[in-house]
């Protein structure tokens, strides 16, 4: 959402997410926060692009994007292991219509499992606010038992991958031999 980041396009979120089990987490802060190392309101991404990103992935009917009032939101997840609370700073939520809650409830989730936009099976789980997962949100309420909790679930037991990549090459690599980068390839 800024110009020189380099972001992805929401085609391709949609054709990897309907390829795999996806989490697309939705930016909420400017590259200055990594800069200045500061978390401060003024530092968040613009809302009218990140709401943009919103529709074009999972479509119009999720509803609207919005910031909490009070500086630090707690929102309740219950986990196998029993109930913990997230703790975030300047909240990100979304509405969530047609959305199953992960973490919040309708009307301001933090994570939902949304239907993904153009497809009628394919769904997609959409955390409007990295905060629960990047480093210094980590260190907020029970966050990091969230995470260490969430993750392996939502992946099924499967391996995670954290794609920053531009296009699709989940089926691009179909039919190509994988090789153990340790061993030389054979000739």
């Amino acid at each position: 959402l800024e110009p020189d980041a380099g972001d992805q396009r929401a085609e391709d979120i949609r054709e990897k997410s309907g390829t795999v089990t996806s989490l697309v987490v939705l930016p909420k802060w400017r590259r200055a926060l990594r800069l200045t190392g500061l978390g401060h309101p003024d530092l968040r991404a613009p809302q009218p692009q990140v709401q943009d990103t919103l529709h074009q992935i999972v479509g119009q009917k999720v509803g609207q994007l919005r910031y909490t009032q009070t500086p630090f939101t707690k929102f309740d997840f219950v986990s196998k292991e029993g109930a913990l609370a997230a703790e975030i700073y300047a909240a990100q939520v979304f509405e969530g219509t047609g959305c199953d809650p992960v973490v919040g409830e309708p009307g301001a989730m933090l994570l939902g499992l949304c239907p993904l936009r153009g497809s009628q099976q394919s769904k997609v789980y959409v955390l409007s606010d990295p905060d629960l997962l990047n480093n210094h949100g980590l260190r907020l309420g029970d966050n990091a038992w969230i995470a260490g909790a969430l993750l392996p679930e939502l992946a099924g037991g499967k391996r995670i991958v954290i794609d920053y990549s531009a296009g699709n090459w989940i089926d691009s690599s179909a039919g190509n031999r994988l090789t153990e980068r340790t061993q030389p390839a054979e000739r």
